[in-house]
């Protein structure tokens, strides 16, 4: 797995705030699911003592709609010094990772980052190939 895209994250200084959510959209309440699931999220990052503008730039990426197909997860990782991480991918996650500590916590995200297989299909027929 290439890691180069986390290198500023690992620049930075703690302590982290780290969250991965399902943003899927797949229902016709999904976006009130979302918003339910990024509330529950930021209270957590709240209640473990992250200070508000950590967790107002969080929130506002956890509440952003993402123009993917589900299933789509986001990964945040921020700081005090503003928001370090943000990706999607197309992954379903049934249980959101938050932690507000002095290292960021990727593991999930990474271990669904490696299943994230990217593909191009090519027909081939009689009159391409």
């Amino acid at each position: 797995m290439d890691a180069t895209r986390l290198s500023n994250v690992f620049a930075e200084d703690g302590p982290f705030a780290s969250v991965l959510l399902d943003v899927s959209r797949e229902s016709e309440s999904g976006a009130h699911e979302q918003e339910l699931r990024a509330r529950a999220a930021v209270d957590e990052l709240a209640s473990a003592g992250a200070p508000d503008a950590v967790i107002r730039s969080v929130s506002e990426r956890l509440t952003e709609q993402v123009e993917t197909p589900a299933p789509a997860a986001r990964m945040v990782v921020a700081n005090v010094t503003g928001l370090l991480f943000d990706e999607v991918t197309h992954q379903r996650v049934d249980q959101p990772v938050v932690s507000w500590g002095p290292l960021p916590d990727l593991t999930e995200w990474i271990r669904l980052a490696d299943r994230n297989i990217r593909f191009a299909l090519a027909l081939v027929d009689h009159e391409g190939g």
